[in-house]
């Protein structure tokens, strides 16, 4: 199943399991084949986001699982970020994959290219995400 063109509905059990190895997979895939850009990348993102907010709480413990490296730091920083953000919100552990050091970048990461918009980002990055050096404003997360 791919990524983007997965149901917008709830996330079955089977698909929860697979998200983020799947994204990235096809973030993998999509540079290896100089066919990803950052807009791409937060596109999928939250794609990914907005699917596993909705499962059910059992459902995202899948979570435990490393979906090894997407081969560009800054998405699996994004990735690590992603998982914390969903174990949170679903009360479970972060798992010990999205806290080891490469899910961290330094230098940080400003997603927008804006100099105005890396302000708004700074204050409104959510805390999975900024603690990683992945800056990206809040609305730019969320699917409209």
């Amino acid at each position: 199943m791919a990524v983007a063109s997965s149901s917008q509905s709830d996330l079955r059990p089977d698909h929860a399991a697979g998200a983020l190895s799947e994204l990235a997979e096809q973030l993998r895939s999509m540079a290896a084949n100089d066919n990803l850009d950052d807009h791409d990348a937060i596109r999928l993102v939250t794609d990914v986001r907005d699917r596993l907010f909705k499962t059910e709480p059992h459902q995202s413990s899948v979570l435990i699982a490393d979906p090894a490296t997407s081969g560009e730091v800054r998405y699996d920083a994004m990735l690590g970020a992603l998982a914390e953000e969903v174990s949170m919100r679903h009360g479970h552990l972060v798992p010990p994959w999205a806290s080891t050091p490469e899910r961290f970048l330094k230098p940080w990461w400003f997603v927008s290219p804006y100099p105005a918009q890396r302000t708004i980002a700074f204050r409104e990055a959510p805390g999975p995400y900024a603690a990683r050096g992945v800056f990206i404003a809040r609305r730019s997360l969320e699917r409209t």
